[in-house]
């Protein structure tokens, strides 16, 4: 059986959430200890999760956990002082909208959805498990683009700061031409660690071309459990253990992504999928790499330790 040890997860969803989350972050951080994993980035959706990061890293000095901050409306949208806040207190990850980006609003129909089941009969149905957050959400969908067609200021403002601090930069739930738009950009600015979240969810709409193309960029690009298991079934095991070998595991991680109620908690939820893409053909060192050094390497090589870290 696979095991998980050294494993550091960078992308963890805990409670509280407007999004059902059974578990807390402490709950998951005593469940990422027990299966002795390295760490976790906390992400979330609604709210900066860098303060609640340094009170479960000290509570839990064995592991390492680190936040970050997701450009949501909630957090102000394409906003460069949220991100310098973040950052400046100990964020190591900035993601570009997820649920408020104007391709999540295109291809969902609303921002109450995180995603698509197509595992059952009669076609796609929407998941999510809301609690009415929909109200607070007005007006189209966050894009990074101009009606020009380049990036906005605001945007390239965001990728120059991540560049100056040597964070991490995801685009999230950017559409295709953003994404480009943003990785072109940050690669132009020599940035040091860029991130392709969830490859395969079907909303990215990203050919294994595409992705080859993005990694060549200098992208990390991640794999995530939550888009294999039964809901919501985007891709299978088999076409993600194809698609890591095509663009080489040495540029890709295995994530979770997990925290909803349709999945385990986390470790057992990375622990299971890593499991299915090993007995799907991937080799095991390939994915003790993607688990345990390639993450390692993309957000905490060469930063500061986390306040009340022991690793």
């Amino acid at each position: 059986m696979i095991d998980i040890r050294g494993a550091f997860d960078c992308h963890v969803h805990t409670a509280p959430s407007l999004f059902e989350r059974p578990w807390t972050a402490f709950e998951t951080a005593e469940a990422a200890l027990r299966q002795g994993m390295k760490g976790f980035v906390l992400k979330h959706h609604f709210q900066p999760s860098v303060a609640q990061a340094s009170d479960v890293q000290k509570a839990y000095p064995e592991l390492t956990v680190v936040g970050g901050v997701v450009l949501n409306r909630y957090t102000g949208g394409l906003n460069p002082y949220a991100v310098e806040s973040a950052i400046k207190m100990g964020g190591r990850v900035v993601w570009f909208p997820t649920v408020d980006a104007k391709n999540h609003f295109d291809y969902f129909g609303t921002a109450s959805s995180y995603d698509v089941s197509d595992a059952g009969d009669g076609g796609p149905q929407l998941i999510g498990g809301n609690k009415g957050f929909e109200r607070l959400t007005s007006g189209p969908g966050i894009t990074a683009l101009g009606e020009d067609g380049e990036l906005l200021p605001e945007a390239r403002e965001i990728v120059d700061i991540c560049v100056r601090h040597d964070v991490v930069l995801g685009t999230a739930h950017l559409g295709r031409e953003e994404t480009f738009a943003v990785f072109r950009y940050a690669a132009s600015r020599r940035a040091r660690r860029l991130l392709l979240g969830h490859a395969l969810w079907k909303p990215l709409n990203l050919s294994l071309e595409e992705l080859i193309e993005i990694a060549d960029l200098g992208v990390t690009i991640e794999f995530a459990a939550s888009i294999s298991l039964p809901i919501p079934c985007h891709a299978s095991p088999g076409l993600v253990v194809e698609t890591i070998k095509a663009i080489g595991p040495e540029r890709c991680i295995l994530s979770s992504d997990a925290g909803a109620a349709v999945f385990p908690i986390v470790p057992e939820a990375l622990r299971s999928y890593t499991q299915c893409l090993v007995d799907t053909g991937l080799d095991e060192d390939d994915a003790h790499r993607m688990l345990a050094v390639n993450p390692v390497r993309l957000v905490l090589e060469g930063a500061p330790t986390p306040q009340g870290s022991n690793g």
